[in-house]
């Protein structure tokens, strides 16, 4: 099962299709892949590895979606952002792996929860069989992601998630 990789919206596109592909240059998905690709090879396992090498890879190899996707009304509501939760969650199975991107994701998925997300970074937290980690927006406007010591972080999570997912897989 692909980790899967929740953003807020495509600022780019409606079209759900491309969510945080690592293109263009400074969008969210290039920045999450360029904290993978600025990881050592050297500690990087086969897919993590891969991922970090090639673009196309790390688009394979990751699960990528949006919470809001398509035309958006002028004003998003909770209730709205709510909704959209309640349809992501419906398409995740047991046992996946989710990485959110921003409080925005993590306050739109939480209340739906059995139990509340904590508002803490990158640590994996096991709610309703699914293990969520919670990753600062990768974006410049972020305070978080323009640290590199962060950035570092952000980079050893989806290396991790993929490692744990790869695991999974060869059992």
């Amino acid at each position: 099962m692909k980790p899967i990789i929740v953003g807020f919206s495509n600022p780019y596109s409606n079209d759900p299709v491309p969510a945080l592909v690592p293109r263009p240059v400074k969008s969210s998905g290039f920045c999450l892949w360029s904290a993978l690709h600025a990881l050592p090879s050297s500690i990087l396992g086969h897919f993590a590895f891969n991922a970090s090498a090639h673009k196309s890879e790390y688009t394979r190899l990751f699960d990528r979606r949006n919470l809001l996707t398509g035309a958006l009304p002028s004003h998003v509501t909770r209730e709205y952002k709510r909704r959209c939760a309640q349809r992501l969650l419906d398409g995740i199975a047991r046992g996946s792996s989710v990485l959110m991107l921003g409080t925005e994701v993590l306050e739109a998925i939480s209340p739906l929860l059995s139990s509340p997300l904590e508002r803490v970074l990158i640590l994996p937290q096991v709610i309703d069989g699914c293990t969520w980690r919670l990753l600062p927006h990768p974006s410049g406007r972020s305070t978080y992601f323009n640290d590199p010591v962060i950035r570092t972080l952000v980079g050893l999570a989806l290396a991790d998630v993929l490692q744990e997912e790869s695991t999974n897989a060869a059992q």
